[in-house]
């Protein structure tokens, strides 16, 4: 009758599955900014309707055998962009598993915070249902390799 469907976050990484990151690099991390907005939905029945809205708040990233946080959906990555360019979703692994370079499966998943509206012969007006994590959605892979230097004289 009336479900809100959540948006199933899209992980996106840079560099791009296929081209490692390496040991204590920062990884851009964002979910599609199509799928960062507003979600609501109005059941009526009778004289009264109900309206849930699920805002995004922040997105929660399974990195593998770690985990990360950012406020909003991130910033796409795009070929060109000078080494200035800067991200407030970022990501470094610490350490490798393998010395011959781990691979990670990274997932994100996008939290509301829901609220509800009433109108009509109502017996409150509205108030906040608290925050809902959705499924995640579509998942990438992220190679992480580590670089040495070897100095010989």
């Amino acid at each position: 009758m009336g479900l809100l469907p959540l948006e199933r976050a899209t992980a996106q990484v840079a560099p791009a599955p296929g081209n490692p990151t390496y040991v204590q690099i920062e990884n851009w991390m964002w979910v599609p900014e199509t799928q960062w907005h507003d979600l609501s939905k109005t059941v009526s029945v009778g004289p009264v309707s109900v309206t849930a809205t699920a805002s995004p708040q922040r997105v929660q990233w399974d990195m593998g055998d770690e985990s990360a946080e950012c406020s909003d959906a991130g910033r796409a990555w795009r070929k060109g962009m000078s080494d200035a360019a800067k991200s407030n979703c970022t990501f470094a692994y610490n350490s490798l598993e393998d010395p011959e370079g781990d691979s990670h499966d990274v997932s994100a998943q996008i939290v509301y915070a829901v609220s509800w509206t009433c109108s009509g012969a109502c017996d409150g007006q509205g108030g906040d249902l608290g925050e809902v994590v959705a499924p995640s959605g579509e998942t990438t892979t992220i190679e992480v390799r580590q670089r040495q230097t070897v100095v010989t004289e």
